[in-house]
């Protein structure tokens, strides 16, 4: 029988890459592949560099309007290059509708103007300039029977107020302010005139009344609102139609203040006159609260991707109700909670 041959091989290996075993035969050595730690580094860049793509493209479409950013860039009074009219309640002594398709130029009587040296009160514009009584849709002021009304040794008419208190003590009191014309006559108050419709009655709204519609629909906690804009109104299209971040609002402020109270939209149209829509007085749309007595804005609002823009502000006044009183501020409240005394 033959004699077997053995062939040995060895392998030298890089005295680099040798690795010191310990005592105990269970440990595992581990030798790292040489080109390991770049693929690491290189798996990290990619993770991140898609990371930075995914923030970037989120900053483009993820946007969110602030409903605080308001661009202010109201109509100038003189030489505009289109107008905007807001009348409020303008049908309040009249039938609903009174002021659709309409026109009524806001005019106003200034309180306590002298009445006896034009035989009217002094009638101004919306911006407050002096407006020819020609050109004023009131009629002549008519006047009542008034035994308090007195002339003076100058001529002037004055009112001499007489009161009887429970002690017997008499007091007199003259007021040359007031709405006496002649002796023993006084103007009748514009408030308990019958005036034209689409007429502004801005300075008597009552929050808890209800309004109606051009078309005669009764609303709850509203006040009717005419406006008119010699350019077309602006209403989104497609599925931002009815977005609420885009188009033309009207929105309830109080003076100076950007929080919106209540709103409506304006739809997209043309106006021949004035239009008529709705405003609710629900309190931030609180269907139990109601905005509350006071001083407030309604501002002609064009709402864009970016920014909301003011094109022009109308003056109000809300007589009724009182605002509720918080004893634990010590201050009053912005609203009044309905169905409490």
């Amino acid at each position: 029988m033959a004699p077997r041959t053995w062939m040995l091989r060895f392998a030298l290996v890089p005295a680099a890459m040798w690795t010191a075993l310990p005592a105990s035969s269970h440990t595992t050595v581990v030798v790292p592949d040489p080109s390991e730690a770049d693929n690491i580094e290189q798996l990290h860049y990619d993770e991140a560099e898609a990371a930075l793509a995914a923030r970037q493209v989120a900053a483009i479409t993820d946007f969110q309007i602030d409903l605080n950013y308001y661009e202010y860039s109201l109509i100038p009074a003189i030489k505009p290059d289109y107008t905007i009219g807001i009348i409020v309640d303008p049908c309040k002594t009249r039938e609903p509708g009174c002021c659709q398709d309409q026109f009524g130029s806001p005019a106003y009587i200034v309180p306590r103007s002298d009445m006896n040296d034009k035989g009217i009160a002094t009638v101004v514009n919306e911006f407050g300039d002096p407006l020819d009584k020609k050109h004023s849709r009131l009629g002549d002021t008519p006047s009542v029977f008034d035994p308090t009304c007195r002339v003076d040794m100058a001529g002037k008419v004055y009112k001499n107020e007489t009161t009887i208190h429970p002690n017997g003590s008499i007091t007199h009191a003259i007021d040359y302010a007031s709405l006496c014309v002649a002796h023993d006559y006084a103007a009748v108050s514009v408030t308990d005139r019958a005036l034209p419709a689409c007429w502004d009655n801005n300075a008597t709204v009552n929050a808890l009344l209800p309004c109606y519609t051009f078309a005669g629909r009764m609303k709850p906690h509203c006040v009717s609102v005419g406006y008119m804009q010699t350019a077309y109104i602006v209403q989104c299209n497609g599925p931002f139609a009815l977005d609420n971040h885009c188009g033309t609002f009207l929105e309830l402020h109080k003076p100076h203040d950007e929080t919106i109270l209540s709103q409506t939209r304006l739809f997209g149209e043309f106006t021949s006159g004035y239009r008529t829509t709705t405003l609710p007085l629900f309190y931030k749309g609180n269907r139990t609260r109601t905005v509350c007595n006071g001083d407030y804005e309604i501002w002609w609002v064009v709402r864009t991707r970016y920014k909301f823009v003011v094109k022009f502000m109308k003056k109000l006044f809300i007589t009724t109700p009182l605002c509720e009183f918080d004893d634990v501020t010590n201050d009053y409240r912005g609203y009044k909670a309905l169905g409490t005394a």
